[in-house]
């Protein structure tokens, strides 16, 4: 189910006086300024987001040493991509409780970090988009450092509305971050807990508004109790009783969700309230919520959960035995994003010891009763949903390791008119679904005339491999590592060794790898030294000013970074790589005979990596995903114009291989543009097991639930089996590939949320889906 926005009716659990928790915080989150494991239990960093990005890793690391207590958070930034980047941030920060003078400080050490980093904010007034203020302390940090403290200072003045803190790193290696503090001019902020957030830890329980099921056994008296003396209706009503000696407290109630379509309307609350003892009148409190449906938000950033809007309504009663009515109006937002969910947490908060009695509890919309929906927007498959999935889709039977694609003979009629096929990866390092891949590639060499396994990696680094497949020497454990951590496993070791042996076959078209990634420069500049071309004296050094040039410009320039900063770098780096290629132009037309055009593609292809890498190094991070997407496809591109017979099977993740996405242009919309209907994306997907996470073992991966593809596939009680998406029917026992689902989408590194929205039926022509993985 959507779990992450719960309705739910789960009362504190309080506790009695005498040293014990405070009843005002008891089952409300903090912002954690410490990033303590222990703090918002089972979500410690629930008010903090952070950019995704396939090389930048963020963790909760309790098993390195904190500046203080036991946690910090760790930023891995891989050295795989050009000085990635992360940013961490919070926009849960209360703005009243910090106007004036603002100083916020905090720890970062690093460990083999080349790179910027450091502290950034931003207050917010009326107009969201436009910064009253903002400061950084963001600059280049020592490669290894203990911990060291960082400071920044701003103005929270008057019209400001909303306050964003961060944290901000790029580059490679390790950095944590640690003990974050804030000062209001000279009085320090404490991290107090955020009244209304209950429904984000509290677990869920179903509504109970009329309070006539029983309370839970863990919710039990002295504080909360059902009252069966003269309910306002039915047959129980609930007690709030805070003992002699009291201070005032807030007591939770429960939590309703609310549609985003419900937007600039107004709620009512209504129900019928008594004061059994003397004393100040109860009051009604409120929080307004707001998260995206999907819990981690969209692609590019975890979930953004805002400060709690929190207010209080005294209830107009006075002491005594008998039922008062009370009403609250609560107006909603104006503008909801349609993808975020709005709950309203409801609780009492009573002045001091006493009793209050609340019962028939309600809701209306604009004054229209309104009962939310159940606690998911998730719908379990209906029979005849599921009879419609048992007849769309096609089994697969299982086959053991190294068996060829004859029994993928389902696939066949997508398969049969293609002359690119894209195979989708549901998540990297898994074993069980590489050997389905193998089987898949079998089937398209064997029976379909596919010759070329095109790799999502480095072009200039696969050649190698292909040597070795091709007859060559060479250790093809060594070389699938060199192409990364996640092409090093048993199922391509043994794919590469079926090809090699394939092409020792008599009379076969020969089989070949390739990559298409321009993102090891070095490697490229090796590959050309190799070529006859350069092997003069002059050739030599204009390698050799271009290698200095690429090393100057990825270790002393970020990626994306300002003309100003990329300066003589880029520019020297571009110009070198510029020589190279006119080297060879001019070299190819003066030196002995004319170089046959074939001769003269493999080191074109090799400076036009070089061109595509320095290119993509002076790009913002958007430009620069769209334009590596294009590169990608004109090399994929170029691998087929080498050889015009050739059909092109291209491995690397869902995301990578998908026709369309909400935030990107991956390379099968690319490769769709140029094939045309020729292109076919297959995906991948499975509803439960663990899969390698790195290369330090096995993760478990969160098993579906009701509302994901996943879920709607385990249904039909398969093992295995090939889902045709192209051209499929609208039906009403379709209509739910029709719209948005949560699908497992698992990058680099391990997301801390799996699923995410997306439009199989649109991203893919056919999903070949597991029921389990075990490796």
């Amino acid at each position: 189910m959507l779990s992450f926005h719960r309705l739910c009716c789960a009362f504190s659990v309080l506790v009695l006086l005498g040293g014990l928790t405070s009843l005002t915080a008891q089952g409300q989150a903090r912002l954690n300024l410490g990033f303590e494991p222990d703090v918002n239990r089972p979500a410690p960093l629930l008010f903090w987001a952070w950019s995704k990005n396939p090389a930048a890793h963020v963790v909760l690391d309790t098993a390195a040493a904190a500046h203080q207590g036991r946690g910090s958070v760790r930023f891995d930034l891989d050295v795989e991509e050009p000085a990635p980047s992360v940013a961490f941030l919070t926009y849960a920060l209360p703005t009243d409780s910090v106007r004036g003078t603002l100083t916020v400080r905090a720890w970062l050490r690093t460990a083999g970090f080349h790179g910027t980093a450091g502290l950034y904010a931003y207050v917010y007034g009326a107009l969201p988009a436009e910064a009253l203020a903002q400061v950084d302390s963001v600059r280049r940090r020592p490669t290894d450092s203990g911990w060291q403290q960082m400071e920044l200072q701003l103005p929270v003045g008057a019209a400001a509305t909303r306050v964003m803190l961060g944290f901000r790193a790029q580059g490679t290696g390790q950095v944590w971050l640690d003990a974050a503090e804030l000062r209001v001019g000279d009085r320090p902020y404490r991290d107090r807990s955020l009244p209304g957030t209950e429904p984000y830890l509290l677990p869920a329980t179903p509504p109970n508004w009329d309070f006539e099921r029983p309370l839970p056994a863990s919710l039990s008296a002295p504080v909360f109790a059902p009252d069966s003396a003269g309910p306002a209706r039915g047959r129980r009503s609930l007690r709030l009783t805070l003992p002699a000696g009291s201070p005032g407290a807030r007591l939770y109630v429960g939590a309703l969700p609310i549609a985003a379509t419900n937007q600039g309307h107004t709620l009512t609350v209504s129900g019928q309230v008594r004061q059994l003892t003397p004393g100040p009148a109860p009051t009604l409190t409120y929080a307004l919520l707001s998260e995206p449906r999907n819990p981690t938000g969209t692609r590019s950033h975890t979930a953004i959960r805002d400060r709690p809007v929190f207010r209080e309504a005294p209830l107009a009663v006075a002491p005594g035995p008998g039922w008062q009515p009370f009403r609250v109006d609560v107006p909603l937002p104006p503008q909801l994003n349609p993808d975020f969910r709005l709950t309203l947490s409801l609780g009492v908060r009573l002045a001091g010891a006493g009793t209050t009695g609340l019962d028939d509890v309600r809701f209306a919309l604009d004054g229209r009763p309104y009962t939310a929906a159940p606690a998911t927007d998730a719908a379990v498959p209906t029979a005849a949903e599921t009879a419609w999935l048992r007849r769309h889709l096609l089994p697969l039977p299982a086959v053991p390791p190294g068996a060829d694609g004859a029994p993928l003979a389902a696939l066949r009629p997508l398969l049969g008119t293609a002359r690119v096929v894209g195979l989708g990866q549901a998540t990297p390092g898994s074993a069980d679904l590489a050997r389905w891949q193998f089987r898949v590639f079998r089937l398209l060499a064997e029976q379909h005339g596919f010759t070329y396994l095109v790799l999502d990696a480095d072009m200039a680094v696969a050649q190698p491999l292909d040597a070795y497949v091709q007859g060559g020497a060479g250790d093809p454990t060594a070389l699938l590592s060199h192409l990364g951590a996640d092409w090093n496993s048993p199922p391509l070791g043994a794919l590469v060794q079926w090809l090699r042996t394939y092409n020792q076959r008599p009379g076969v078209v020969r089989l070949h790898v390739a990559g298409v990634r321009p993102q090891d420069p070095l490697a490229a500049l090796a590959a050309l030294r190799q070529a006859p071309a350069w092997q003069e004296p002059t050739a030599r050094e204009l390698l050799g000013q271009a290698e200095q040039a690429l090393l100057t410009l990825t270790h002393t320039v970020r990626p994306g970074a300002s003309p100003a900063e990329l300066g003589p770098p880029a520019v020297t780096a571009r110009h070198r790589v510029q020589e190279l290629a006119t080297y060879l132009d001019v070299h190819a037309k003066t030196s002995g005979r004319p170089a046959a055009p074939a001769a003269l593609a493999g080191p074109q292809q090799l400076l036009r990596l070089l061109d595509q890498y320095t290119t993509a190094y002076t790009l913002s991070s958007q430009q620069r995903a769209l334009y590596q997407s294009g590169a990608l496809a004109e090399n994929v591109y170029w691998l087929g114009q080498q050889h015009p017979a050739a059909k092109l099977a291209v491995w690397g993740p869902n995301h990578l291989v998908a026709l369309t996405a909400d935030d990107d242009r991956p390379l099968g919309e690319w490769l769709r543009a140029l094939y045309g209907p020729a292109y076919v994306a297959v995906g991948t997907a499975f509803h439960r097991g663990s899969y390698a996470a790195s290369t330090t073992g096995l993760a478990a991966a969160q098993p579906a639930y009701p509302g994901t593809v996943e879920e709607w596939l385990h249904a039909a009680g398969l093992p295995a089996a090939f889902l045709p998406l192209r051209a499929l029917p609208l039906s009403d026992e379709s209509a739910w590939l029709f719209q948005k689902q949560l699908f497992r989408d698992i990058r680099r590194p391990a997301p801390a949320q799996e699923f995410h929205l997306h439009q199989p039926r649109l991203e893919f022509d056919g999903l070949l889906f597991v029921d389990e993985i075990r490796e």
